[in-house]
């Protein structure tokens, strides 16, 4: 399965989809804190739950030094 893989690379972790169901507020405040997370159905992933990269404003003045 090429998703063992990718968890050895990227801090993440496999949850069923009941999990997700049941434990939505636990599991999103894990991604919100930087967790990957791979949602699996039967046994087969099927989606992947990750944190949104924040824009970060740089002023002109800033790029201009």
């Amino acid at each position: 399965m090429c998703y063992k893989r990718y968890d050895a690379c990227v801090k993440s972790r496999t949850i069923t989809q009941r999990e997700l169901r049941n434990d939505s507020g636990a599991i999103l405040r894990e991604v919100e804190a930087g967790r990957t997370v791979i949602v699996s159905r039967n046994g087969t992933p099927v989606g992947e739950l990750r944190p949104i990269r924040r824009r970060r404003f740089v002023s002109r003045a800033a790029i201009a030094d």
